[in-house]
């Protein structure tokens, strides 16, 4: 019937001989017992679909812990034509929820269930009067994550005896109980598969039709998800198409729904009140890491017309993130009595938009620097009369130690409201307005408090930006913002070189926010042979205003990787201090570019390729861009030309290819780009760098599927000596 069955041999000691069970079974059985999903923890930051922590028990102080859990069963048996085959059910149409989908049998766990089997077998006993005593439950796969935070565990059951149940569907559960063959779900037949989105990532949802007594299912979204892998660990095969399942991760420690586990301390849990702290500050913690935290470098600038404004962000006492917001004295000369962040212009002791946003804070509401944490700046906001605004996003950490002392010459009344707010379509009205020939929306969110607060133009558009970078969703209402807005990535004719210098400061600063997660992999004094890398992506301003990035044609002589393009760079050698070292060496007997140019701003997270090699993108700001001559040396590159670096989040010119290493498919983005007659192809570890990077520059994500190599974060990939 299958390979798994025909390889096991009868040298298994026997777990059990029920009777009608037929020797496949048995085989089966034995064969999903000794199946071991991944191992893990409550605690890991990366829970997604496949993560596994399925052996864990319930926690039975519900006061203490309240997980959000649920099991499913996947009750396998063998068909009349000896294929194995899964029951299944419709849900009824009258459920609030996924009325008239197809689902497995399952649901939330209760507080009276002892593991995931109990749940999963309960839950089909009520929903389709499944006897647990028929049910064989073998093993658990690791769980699933939905979009709504729900962990899904797996349940694989042997049904031995098929003829022994009848079905007896709960009509206010299920309208329909049916089976269908497990193979299937391997198998490209009758397959579709569409294309989505989720909190900026980008994956493939499976649907698969199937028909029996002439009634047709449409099985799919996590269930089929779920089937797929079930399939797979049973035949031992992946599936012929791309699966590329969402990545549903929890952000602990952002509004976020939590799911964690208590520490327990001599047998004890501990007090709600202690859980709450906890749970507390980890979101906190963890908001600050999704946000890449790092002491922003200071840097001064010269822009004279400038300003800042602080996203104070903290976690009230319901869980939810929220942000301090002022109402402006009605004394004031521009925008009296309006709502707006705290900010204002910069001074001339102003190291930079940093200390803008603190010290105007602290001057008009009493709010102590030291009491913020700062973690990065959103790129700038342009207001009508030519000044960039720059939001600066804070987490106040201690949020009792901030007692408002509002300015009453700037400042009417400080107040409070939720971030989610502005990304959800309540209490919100737009307006048409038009500036300078264009038109665009001006959104309005009537929020209450004690008192009524509207708040509207720039502070609400900078809060919808934030907002949908914490919870990673666009709003739900169409944005279309004024042109004046996005002085971060407009492109300006005729800008001057004030301008240029402006913007490429702003540029740096941005940039030195966006450190690595991973501190391992981090520039570190090294000595000896070692297996790493490093790479210039170094970035200029065009006289069109976009940014563009210099990149190399390898030599054709070269032993590998010859003709290809790639950005300056090479392996490191003993006498590199760091990976910046590394790079700008590499840069200057490469393409003859002289450090002294280069104003490094920060990494980015390495690359691991096939071999191993750990590759770290180094950043960089080409300072005047007329004095760099390049100089390619003839043994190493051909020819040395520039992209738009924007080129690598749209879809033009693009095309993917699927790809396999070690049991993982993955896709391989080429970019086709044409300069003074030459046509170049980026593609593979260079394009993907190139595609991280803008979208760190442009604060979004590529008009396509990436599916990058696991090996590439320096996971699945095989290492050489």
């Amino acid at each position: 019937m299958i390979s798994i069955l025909r390889r096991l041999t009868t040298t298994l000691p026997p777990l059990m001989d029920p009777p009608n069970s037929s020797h496949r079974l048995l085989a089966l059985t034995q064969h999903l017992r000794l199946y071991k999903p991944p191992t893990s923890s409550w605690d890991d930051d990366d829970s997604e679909v496949g993560f596994s922590e399925s052996q864990t028990t319930i926690a039975k102080d519900p006061e203490t812990f309240r997980p959000r859990r649920a099991a499913v069963l996947i009750c396998l048996f063998e068909g009349d034509g000896g294929d194995l085959r899964v029951v299944l059910t419709k849900r009824s149409s009258g459920l609030s929820t996924h009325s008239g989908e197809v689902s497995l049998p399952g649901g939330k766990t209760e507080e009276g269930d002892k593991d995931d089997g109990d749940t999963a077998t309960r839950e089909a006993k009520e929903e389709i009067g499944l006897d647990p005593k028929l049910v064989d439950v073998v093993t658990v796969l690791e769980p699933f994550l939905s979009k709504h935070l729900l962990r899904v565990v797996p349940v694989i059951g042997v049904l031995n005896d098929k003829e022994a149940f009848k079905p007896a569907p709960n009509p206010s559960e299920v309208e329909a109980v049916f089976d269908a063959p497990l193979e299937m779900f391997i198998k490209d037949e009758n397959r579709r598969a569409e294309e989505r989105e989720w909190m900026g990532n980008k994956y493939l949802i499976h649907f698969f039709d199937y028909e029996t007594n002439n009634k047709k299912y449409m099985i799919w979204g996590l269930t089929a998800g779920i089937l797929i892998r079930a399939a797979s660990v049973v035949y031992q095969q992946p599936p012929p198409f791309l699966e590329q399942n969402p990545s549903h991760k929890v952000l602990r420690n952002t509004a976020l729904q939590v799911i964690e586990t208590p520490t327990v301390v001599n047998n004890k849990l501990p007090k709600p009140e202690e859980v709450k702290e906890t749970k507390m500050e980890q979101r906190l913690e963890t908001l600050a890491q999704h946000f890449r935290l790092q002491t922003p470098v200071k840097s001064p600038t010269t822009a004279a017309a400038r300003a800042a404004v602080l996203v104070c962000l903290f976690q009230a006492d319901d869980g939810h993130l929220r942000v301090i917001l002022t109402k402006r004295a009605p004394t004031l000369s521009s925008h009296s009595d309006q709502v707006s962040l705290p900010g204002g212009k910069r001074e001339d002791g102003d190291g930079d938009d940093v200390d803008t946003a603190l010290r105007e804070a602290k001057e008009e509401i009493g709010l102590e620097p030291s009491l913020v944490n700062v973690v990065t700046v959103l790129e700038p906001f342009m207001n009508k009369q030519g000044m960039p605004v720059i939001p600066v996003i804070g987490i106040l950490n201690a949020k009792e130690a901030f007692k408002p002392a509002p300015n009453p010459a700037e400042v009417e009344a400080v107040f409070d409201a939720p971030l989610e707010m502005f990304i959800k379509d309540d209490n919100r009205r737009q307006e048409m307005r038009e500036w300078n020939g264009n038109k665009y929306l001006i959104h309005i969110f009537e929020f209450e408090m004690k008192n009524k607060y509207t708040i509207w133009g720039l502070t609400a558009s900078i809060l919808i930006r934030a907002a949908s970078i914490v919870y990673e969703r666009t709003p739900p209402f169409e944005e279309q913002n004024c042109s004046y807005k996005a002085a971060f990535a407009e492109k300006s004719n005729g800008m001057g070189s004030s301008n240029l210098e402006q913007r490429l400061q702003t540029l740096a600063q941005h940039f030195r926010l966006q450190k690595p997660v991973k501190p391992d992999l981090s520039p570190t004094r090294t000595t000896g042979s070692i297996k790493r890398a490093a790479v210039l992506v170094c970035l200029f301003q065009g006289e069109e205003g976009n940014l563009h990035v210099i990149l190399t044609k390898r030599a054709t002589t070269l032993s590998s990787h010859s003709g290809e393009v790639a950005l300056p760079g090479g392996k490191r050698e003993q006498g590199d201090a760091d990976d910046v070292d590394t790079a700008l060496r590499e840069a200057k007997e490469e393409i003859g570019l002289d450090p002294s140019q280069v104003n490094i701003v920060t990494i980015l997270e390495p690359f691991v390729n096939k071999l191993g090699m750990t590759v770290v993108p180094v950043i960089g700001l080409l300072s005047n861009k007329e004095a760099f001559d390049p100089a390619p040396n003839a043994a190493e590159v051909e020819a040395v030309f520039y992209a738009p670096l924007e080129m690598f989040l749209k879809d033009e010119s693009r095309r993917a290819e699927e790809r396999e290493w070690m049991g993982d498919k993955y896709l391989l983005q080429h970019f086709y780009f044409e300069d003074h007659g030459k046509e170049y192809d980026i593609w593979a570890i260079t394009a993907g760098i190139l595609i991280k990077t803008a979208s760190l520059v442009y604060q979004r994500q590529p008009a396509f599927l990436e599916q990058r190599p696991k090996f590439w974060s320096g996971t699945a990939h095989h290492t050489t000596a």
